[in-house]
């Protein structure tokens, strides 16, 4: 049964938005509480986006038949299923991201992301090349590998693949 295993996680994570939100409001100033409560209250939309979500195609259902979402011509309930799809977890990322720059560039670690940046930009053109072959084909795989209906093994294919391409001009970044 899905909320038996599920449910002590999924109260684990609001529990955790809500704590990010209040040492957010509480303990942080300026720029770094606002993309700390954005990550938060990312987490906390998400899932209250998929409860609205599945309450309104209930009620909706309930209220006007079982019909209903067919002759709209939707097949399901928009808004909050893009707001926790899409809005939410894009809303995650600019928090999480943000907060990480601001904390780093606050303990000065940004120079070694920096110099590797740098590196990255003095690779020459077929291994840079290489290297975005490589990362292209890594999110292909990792794509494929969250894809269930695609067989089990084809996304070993890909992540390998972008291993194999992207070590030269990884080793022309990370050497010392």
């Amino acid at each position: 049964m899905f909320v038996h295993y599920w449910l002590p996680i999924i109260l684990l994570v609001v529990l955790l938005g809500i704590g990010i939100v209040v040492y957010g409001i509480r303990k942080l100033s300026g720029n770094l509480r606002k993309f700390v409560v954005l990550t938060g209250s990312s987490i906390l939309g998400f899932f209250i986006s998929v409860l609205l979500h599945n309450v309104f195609y209930g009620l909706f259902i309930l209220w006007f038949g079982a019909d209903f979402w067919d002759r709209t011509g939707l097949g399901d309930e928009p808004f909050f299923f893009i707001v926790a799809v899409f809005i939410c977890p894009l809303a995650f990322l600019v928090g999480a991201i943000g907060s990480t720059v601001l904390v780093m560039r606050r303990f000065k670690t940004m120079s070694w992301f920096s110099g590797k940046v740098e590196k990255l930009r003095q690779v020459p053109d077929p291994y840079f090349s290489l290297h975005i072959t490589g990362k292209v084909l890594g999110g292909v795989g990792i794509g494929v590998l969250l894809a269930t209906w695609l067989p089990i093994w084809t996304w070993w294919i890909f992540i390998a693949a972008a291993v194999a391409i992207s070590i030269p001009s990884a080793m022309m970044i990370f050497k010392k």
